[in-house]
């Protein structure tokens, strides 16, 4: 159980890290700060509200984020301008976002609408000219069961970045390729790639 909820943990921080717009992490985050559950915590003075920034509750934790953030600078996809709409590029060779089922076909209107919907892919790039042509791709999975996936189709495959699901070792970059090979997606995880090219 203690496993699990240091992955919800990394999740829900490469999430928020991942995401459009600016990411708004609180101090103590990186070090697994849960001020016991106390949402209010502005009227302790004790333990609740304090900082121990020598003893975190999970200590890879503060390196995972260290590589979410490295990644994110490095990577202009993740610090668009503008939101994503689904339109053309000037490429006009895909959209700037394409959102994937576990089959690696493009989302329909009734997996938008499905109740029971747990897991969900996208591919997505950087819009400025002549960046184009590098990809990432991300895979959501909210299951309690891992899902096979098969990634888009990418002429030199695709190269792990963050996989939630590697314990405390996800924040190594990871030297794993696919090309349009079946990959798990473990149960309750995140994982984002980046194409090769």
């Amino acid at each position: 159980m203690l496993d699990l909820r240091a992955r919800q943990r990394r999740n829900f921080l490469a999430t928020l890290a991942f995401s459009q717009g600016v990411p708004m992490f609180v101090a103590g985050d990186e070090l697994g700060r849960t001020q016991q559950g106390n949402n209010n915590a502005y009227c302790q003075d004790n333990e609740v509200s304090w900082l121990d920034w020598t003893t975190p509750a999970d200590p890879g934790l503060r390196e995972f984020v260290r590589t979410i953030l490295r990644i994110r600078r490095e990577q202009p996809a993740l610090r668009r301008e503008r939101f994503f709409n689904g339109a053309p590029l000037a490429d006009g060779l895909r959209k700037d976002v394409t959102w994937l089922t576990s089959a690696g076909t493009e989302m329909s209107e009734a997996d938008w609408h499905d109740p029971g919907l747990r897991f969900m892919g996208l591919v997505f790039g950087d819009e400025t000219p002549g960046a184009q042509d590098r990809l990432l791709l991300m895979y959501l999975n909210a299951h309690d069961a891992p899902v096979a996936v098969y990634p888009p189709p990418h002429e030199c495959g695709w190269e792990v970045l963050v996989d939630t699901a590697a314990g405390p070792d996800a924040s190594a970059v990871s030297a794993e390729t696919a090309l349009a090979a079946e990959r798990i997606v473990a149960a309750r995880s995140l994982v984002l790639m980046r194409s090769r090219a």
